[in-house]
């Protein structure tokens, strides 16, 4: 049993390791560039969008949606939670300020992996018969 343990924690330790973190870079920088940098494109449009909203996004609609604004807030309060804090502290203490430098670095390609989870859910979204979404 010891030995079978042991192997898990080995396995475990090789794949949260550099195997990891090449498949996770390598996706970003491949769907960056196949996006043409969609996150540095449209990083500004996407800042006024959120917090300058059009007329006709300030309009409550009949089913109450939320406001782009109201949904920003939303995510980033879903997304952000003790665990996040705690983490990138950690790694600062453990690693030094050069952390810092690599999770920025991955956090610029992790955006371009989010607008396409985000894209492809809203494209491939079941509809109502009258026009409403189906699931979340």
């Amino acid at each position: 049993m010891i030995n079978l343990n042991q192997l898990a924690i080995g396995i475990n330790d090789w794949i949260w390791g550099w195997p990891l973190l090449i498949v996770f870079l390598s996706t970003g920088i491949l769907a960056t560039l196949m996006l043409n940098f969609v996150q540095f494109r449209y990083f500004v449009r996407s800042f006024k969008m959120v917090l300058f909203p059009t007329k006709s996004e300030t309009e409550k609609p009949l089913d109450a949606q939320m406001t782009s604004f109201q949904a920003f807030i939303n995510a980033l309060g879903t997304s952000t939670g003790n665990g996040s804090i705690a983490g990138i502290g950690t790694a600062i203490f453990a690693g030094g300020p050069g952390a810092a430098f690599w999770i920025l670095v991955a956090g610029v390609f992790a955006m371009v992996l989010r607008f396409s989870e985000v894209f492809l859910a809203t494209y491939v979204i079941g509809k109502r018969t009258f026009g409403t979404a189906k699931g979340g």
